[in-house]
């Protein structure tokens, strides 16, 4: 019988680690394989790998050898230590759903935090500079001061399956960013997509106004792979 607490997350992916202590869950292989989620378990249980809730043929070792390399994606040096409320959790999400984002990029702007928030679908030859395409981008910003220039860019879909709970964001130099929960023992890791939103964005102090200035769909690619989380597969 699987413990209560990795019933709380099972639904963030497909495959469920326990042992020594930890459980880990992996994001869906189709959907989310960026985020991988590393709990405390306080049940005492043996090595287990599951697929779908289906026990998986492998050595307690390897199992073992697996959570190693898991935990080892914590242990980094980070750009920027980051808190992020419930209450912006929530607001982020929200925002998600209103414009069908596809990513948030976290970054330095003018020595605070910006979170951007686009669709990266809608920047492409058919969106291209027509004043009548809405090209579904916004930002939050963040009093959070730093002199770090960073920037860290994660599918929307992987944070959507964040709880709404107060966190502590590092932005880690692995290209992991890590949102760590206030309320449980949990550690939610996505990798960093790479992405920047092919747009620029600046105050005109004359209008009192800030400017989007949209770049040409030719001087980026839509077509990058995405799916870089580090190779932790199984032998």
């Amino acid at each position: 019988m699987m413990p209560k607490i990795i019933k709380k997350y099972q639904g963030i992916g497909s495959h469920l680690l326990i042992a020594s202590g930890y459980f880990v869950v992996f994001g869906d292989d189709n959907k989310n394989d960026d985020l991988i989620l590393l709990g405390d378990l306080k049940e005492k249980v043996s090595p287990l790998l599951f697929k779908n809730k289906i026990k998986e043929n492998y050595s307690e070792n390897i199992i073992a050898e697996l959570l190693i390399n898991v935990q080892k994606l914590t242990h980094s040096s980070a750009y920027a230590l980051i808190s992020l409320s419930q209450k912006d959790v929530w607001i982020l999400k929200k925002e998600i759903v209103r414009i069908n984002a596809t990513h948030l990029r976290l970054h330095n702007h003018d020595g605070n935090l910006r979170i951007s928030i686009f669709d990266i679908r809608r920047f492409n030859e058919v969106g291209r500079i027509k004043r009548k395409i809405n090209h579904n981008t916004t930002y939050m910003d963040f009093y959070q001061p730093t002199a770090t220039e960073y920037s860290c860019t994660i599918f929307a879909s992987s944070f959507m399956k964040l709880k709404d709970e107060d966190y502590r964001v590092r932005i880690n130099t692995n290209d992991i960013c890590q949102f760590e929960s206030r309320s449980d023992d949990v550690k939610y890791l996505m990798r960093n997509q790479k992405i920047v939103e092919p747009m620029t964005v600046f105050h005109f102090n004359l209008l009192n106004l800030d400017i989007s200035f949209v770049f040409h769909p030719k001087t980026f690619d839509l077509t990058q792979d995405t799916n870089q989380f580090l190779d932790l597969e199984l032998q």
